[in-house]
């Protein structure tokens, strides 16, 4: 069993899989709007025509890059990943995105190839 939890202002939330190892990050909507961003964040062939794009990606990539237990020791630009939140390039899992509403951005990763979320259980707290 695998547990991840986040916390960012006012919200957490907590992840579960009982057959996988999962990463789990949040933030608000917005948050990625700064500048440089992409300096830090986007790989080359990626690209992000807007702030609510800039941090879904960041929730994806800091979902994986927990679940597979580097943090930001792997660099998050070294990671592609298609719109649909595909890892195209970097370590391999499945990101899904969760919704917590307009005001929170959040998605999770599971190293378990293929992974759907009846396998995974995500509580606000």
């Amino acid at each position: 069993m695998s547990l991840s939890r986040p916390r960012t202002g006012a919200l957490g939330v907590v992840a579960v899989c009982r057959d996988s190892t999962l990463g789990i990050d949040l933030e608000t909507a917005g948050a990625a709007a700064f500048p440089h961003f992409e300096t830090v964040a986007v790989h080359a062939r990626e690209h992000c025509p807007d702030d609510d794009a800039r941090t879904l990606l960041w929730v994806r990539k800091e979902a994986l890059l927990k679940a597979h237990g580097t943090g930001l020791i792997t660099h998050p630009r070294s990671i592609r990943l298609a719109p649909d939140g595909t890892v195209l390039e970097g370590p391999a899992a499945t990101i899904l995105d969760v919704d917590l509403g307009p005001e929170w951005t959040c998605a999770v990763a599971v190293l378990q190839p293929g992974a759907s979320r009846e396998n995974i259980r995500v509580i606000r707290s």
